[in-house]
């Protein structure tokens, strides 16, 4: 009989699962194009299998992404496709923890539920398309939560050296996956002081022993890494570079410290940060690029929670999510057996929100990446709508569920049907600014074609790097915001030998290269190639006249 009902538990599970990979599958046909961070991570899953480890490790961007993406590549060697099917694996085998975790807390009709919004969200399961990080940190991130419940629940020690080896994972996938661990510990300590001072076993104690071990198994090669290039123990140079770029904006002086060249025009620390990855020892060379102190940092953190609370968060949730999530949390009592779980799951949800997230950076990426978690309250809403409906109309729409499912008509079609409009509704010839850039993709396939190798491009979206075939995130230059001598001064000494100007992200360029396309070509250069776009989507391509070398 036990066996049946484990069946019965596990059966649906995985049907969800699979529904939510097709349903991820169907929308993949709307992913265009890669863009902006999504290249840097698919050129280091690519240089990865080509080169190795020195192609996977930099400092600020993260290698756990790429290091699961490259068995996929292996498999399908069309590398931005193989970094999408990792994401939608990921991104669905996200449910079975979630599903765990819902059945302890509530039952498992509200499981099946969160399962199903999970795997049936468009704005989840568009993300899960995408070659961005946020996938792959929840993944290992939620798992590491489920195998250190198991532990506080049921005392099984072997689920330590788990958790930690999945926070781990978390943390290479982004450095905001360290919050998966210091939660758990913080949460894990508090509750096993309470468990000594009611006489429990003392040995609870060194429960951080193998968790740490599993964590530090994982996540210790890149700790070492950046250790090496760091010159002091840090998690990542992002944290670092968004410290200083941030509260910039607090300061009188602006973030143009960050998009100016020094006197010899050799550094630019926008790509001291995001390309060479040398950011860190500069910084420790020059003690701080733009001023850090405690109430700058408090300033930021409070300017941007007040924001996450009004702006970001409602309109990332929406507001049926957030009816559905309310109802969830206050719908119906607490069980007293589940609260030690309420508050291990709900504190890591808004732990992340409130905490994590205004410290760092906000973007809907991050509010998003965090909304499966949310979904559990968002199915025991659903089932509260149930309890009230059968509760006010009476035995008939129990056995019926007429309005049931007229309610979940409205918001199937209110909510899911107007979110999967939104994706639907995109085209590949589409001119805003944070679409798909096909027009990158053409001329970068130009490019790779003309050149015959990887070439070393000037580009502000890369793009088209990544579709050149330049697989070296090192080797990858942006404009800085100076006049067209300096730019090109710069350029020589990175040994830049093509210039891609984007009518696209026009604004973004300095004025000066936006001149380049529009009757001011340099003297020293020469355009290789116009691709018209529909809108406003042209891409030009200059090169040194005359071939003449970068260092000429």
């Amino acid at each position: 009989m036990a066996r049946n009902n484990r069946r019965g538990f596990i059966l649906p599970m995985w049907l969800i699962v699979l529904l939510a990979v097709f349903f991820r599958l169907f929308l993949l046909r709307y992913r265009f194009a890669i863009s902006f961070d999504e290249a840097h991570y698919a050129r280091m899953a690519a240089g990865f299998l080509a080169d190795g480890w020195q192609k996977l490790f930099h400092p600020y961007w993260s290698p756990g992404f790429p290091l699961c993406a490259s068995p996929f590549i292996i498999l399908i060697p069309d590398v931005e496709l193989a970094c999408r099917i990792c994401n939608i694996l990921m991104g669905a085998l996200t449910i079975p923890p979630l599903y765990y975790f819902a059945t302890g807390l509530f039952d498992e009709r509200t499981a099946r539920l969160a399962g199903l919004f999970v795997a049936l969200y468009p704005p989840i399961a568009f993300s899960n398309t995408s070659v961005y990080a946020e996938t792959n940190f929840v993944f290992w991130g939620i798992w590491g939560l489920w195998f250190g419940w198991r532990f506080l629940q049921e005392g099984k020690w072997i689920s330590l050296p788990f958790s930690g080896l999945f926070f781990g994972f978390s943390y290479l996938a982004k450095p905001e996956g360290f919050s998966f661990l210091l939660f758990y510990a913080l949460f894990a300590a508090s509750l096993i002081v309470a468990r000594l001072a009611r006489g429990g076993k003392k040995i609870l104690c060194l429960a951080v022993i193998p968790l740490l071990a599993g964590f530090f198994t994982s996540a210790s090669p890149y700790l070492l890494f950046l250790r090496h290039e760091a010159g002091f123990w840090t998690l990542s140079a992002k944290s670092l570079a968004y410290r200083q770029w941030h509260n910039t904006f607090f300061t009188p002086e602006d973030d143009d410290v960050f998009h100016d060249l020094d006197r010899e025009d050799k550094i630019f620390l926008n790509d001291a940060i995001l390309h060479e990855g040398n950011f860190l020892r500069l910084n420790r060379l020059h003690q701080s690029t733009a001023p850090v102190s405690m109430a700058l940092q408090a300033k930021k953190y409070i300017t941007y929670l007040f924001r996450t609370l009004k702006y970001e968060l409602p309109a990332t949730l929406t507001f049926p999510c957030i009816l559905l999530f309310a109802l969830g949390l206050f719908g119906s009592a607490w069980k007293k057996e589940a609260v030690p779980l309420f508050l291990f799951l709900l504190g890591f949800l808004f732990f992340f929100w409130l905490a994590v997230i205004p410290m760092f950076v906000l973007t809907e990426r991050y509010l998003l990446s965090m909304m499966p978690l949310a979904m559990i309250w968002m199915g025991k809403g659903w089932v509260c709508i149930e309890q009230w409906i059968g509760a006010t109309f009476g035995r008939p729409f129990r056995r019926m569920k007429l309005l049931t499912v007229a309610v979940g008509l409205c918001f199937a079609m209110g909510t899911v049907g107007a979110e999967t409009a939104k994706i639907v509704q995109r085209r590949p010839d589409s001119a805003d600014e944070w679409d798909d850039p096909v027009e990158l993709k053409k001329a970068g396939q130009w490019l790779k074609d003309r050149a015959k190798r990887p070439v070393i491009l000037m580009s502000l979206n890369k793009a088209v790097d990544f579709y050149a075939g330049n697989d070296d995130i090192r080797n990858g230059f942006g404009y800085p915001n100076e006049d067209t001598r300096r730019i090109l001064n710069y350029a020589r000494n990175k040994n830049v030998q093509y210039f891609t100007v984007e009518e696209r992200y026009f604004k973004q360029f300095p004025q000066q290269v936006q001149s380049w396309v529009s009757g001011s070509m340099p003297e020293e250069l020469e355009c290789v190639l116009h691709l018209p776009g529909p809108g406003s989507t042209d891409v030009w391509i200059l090169t040194w006249k005359n071939g003449a070398s970068p260092s000429g």
